[in-house]
Parts: C-alpha cells; sequence; structure tokens
C-alpha cells in the first residue's frame, strides 16, 4: 500500500522484471466492492459522518473495525519514542503505530501513526461554569427545549434548576485536572492509528478522510451546510 493511503497495485521482482500482482480487472473488481460495501452497508452517523465544509466523508471508528474485519485483519499496537509522559506538569503526548496483520496469512497489511496530547484545545480547555447560588456546586446546562441550568444531584449538587438566561457563559479556563485525560488521550492515539492504517490496507481514502471530527469547529470551514461527496454515489 502506498504511504498517502490509495489503493495501490503490489509488485514483485521476477527474472529481473516487476510484475504486478493483481491485474487491473482485479483492481477495478476491487474498487468496485469497497465503493458498494459503502453503499450497502456502511451506515451514517455510525460507521462514518458527513462534516460540513469538508469534500469527504469521514471514517468513524466503527466503520473502520467493519472494513478490518471484512478484509480479515487483526490490530497491534505499540508506543513509538515520541510518547511524552509529564505527570508532574500534567502534559501528556502519546503516539502509537498501529500494524495490521493479515490473519489467514500472517503478512502485515499496512501501518498507521497516530497521536494525540493533552495540548489539543479539546482536552486543554474547560467551559467554565456558573455556581449554584444554593450550594455553590458547578452548574450544568440541559440539553432539552428550552434548555436550563441545573444543579447536578449526581455530583453532589441540590438539584435546583435554574432559567438559561440568569446566567451568562464565562469563557473558557485551563483544564484543572489534566491527569485524568491520560487514558482518554492514550485510546485517542490507538483510535486514530487505527483508523489511518485501515484507511491505508484497504485503500478506502479515496472515498473517506480520518479525524475530521476531532478537529475544532474553527478549524473547519462551516459555511458549506453538506459534503460534497455521498457513499451512495461513490467518485467514478
Amino acid at each position: 500500500m502506498s504511504n498517502d493511503g490509495t489503493t495501490a497495485v503490489a509488485v514483485r521482482e521476477t527474472g529481473g522484471a516487476l510484475e504486478m500482482a493483481l491485474s487491473f480487472e482485479a483492481m477495478r473488481e476491487r474498487v468496485k466492492q469497497l465503493d458498494q460495501f459503502f453503499r450497502d452497508v456502511m451506515v451514517k452517523g455510525t460507521d462514518y459522518d458527513i462534516i460540513p465544509g469538508t469534500p469527504k466523508p469521514t471514517l468513524l471508528k466503527s466503520g473502520a473495525e467493519m472494513l478490518c474485519t471484512v478484509f480479515g485483519f487483526a490490530p497491534e499496537y505499540e508506543r513509538t519514542t515520541a510518547c511524552v509522559e509529564d505527570w508532574d506538569r500534567g502534559l501528556f503526548s502519546i503516539e502509537i503505530k498501529c500494524r495490521l496483520i493479515h490473519r489467514a496469512s500472517g503478512w502485515l497489511a499496512a501501518e498507521g501513526i497516530g497521536s494525540c496530547n493533552s495540548r489539543e484545545p479539546k482536552y486543554r480547555w474547560r467551559d467554565q461554569k456558573p455556581a449554584c447560588p444554593q450550594c455553590h456546586r458547578d452548574l450544568r446546562m440541559s440539553k432539552h427545549t428550552p434548555p436550563e441550568w441545573y444543579c447536578w444531584v449526581k455530583a453532589g449538587g441540590c438539584g435546583k434548576t435554574y432559567p438559561a438566561a440568569q446566567f451568562q457563559a464565562l469563557g473558557r479556563v485551563e483544564n484543572p485536572e489534566p491527569w485524568e485525560l491520560h487514558n482518554t488521550i492514550l485510546k485517542q492515539a490507538e483510535k486514530r492509528a487505527y483508523v489511518g492504517a485501515v484507511m491505508n490496507a484497504t485503500g478506502a481514502s479515496r472515498i473517506c478522510t480520518q479525524g475530521i471530527e476531532d478537529m475544532s469547529p474553527g478549524a473547519l470551514n462551516l459555511e458549506d451546510t453538506e459534503a460534497s461527496y455521498s457513499p451512495t454515489a461513490p467518485p467514478k
């Protein structure tokens, strides 16, 4: 497989010449099957998602797992030497290499590298919450309509609720407990490496991209309301 994740033609040297492992007809059939798999099996919102402002669907972990099962791959993970774990400062940067092994043959099908760190905006920052006037616990905003602030009993709060307009958003503050993110960052790095390896092994990057769902909204062009491609009409 090529380093950029596109479908590659494996070659082997025979008597000083290079011989393709797949004929062009076999390649076309494999691409056709992959497109059909996305159309008929993959579920939007579960296996892939459409992120506004991006040209391709984003492959999610569930979709990568399905592709891995179909192609008969087994993942193996290892940390690279680029990992940083500073428990004194709560600074974590973890890089993972994922290898996909073909179960039937034991061959290495592809590799992927994924990293995650505690300085990424979604982990570094927290929305500052107003305090409950009754018990001084942090209030949370409900998701129902109309929204309201509530003091969560399960977190030790008093259970009182307040109108949304009663308290203003207070902006962001740095996460005071970065140490609790260590396992989350490890799993995120593993997921990114895994999805990347699956895309490299299957050639799925002609249809999907990866990792867009992890980006902050400010890094995306949200003026477009939908992506220009849908798996129901694969590119030719």
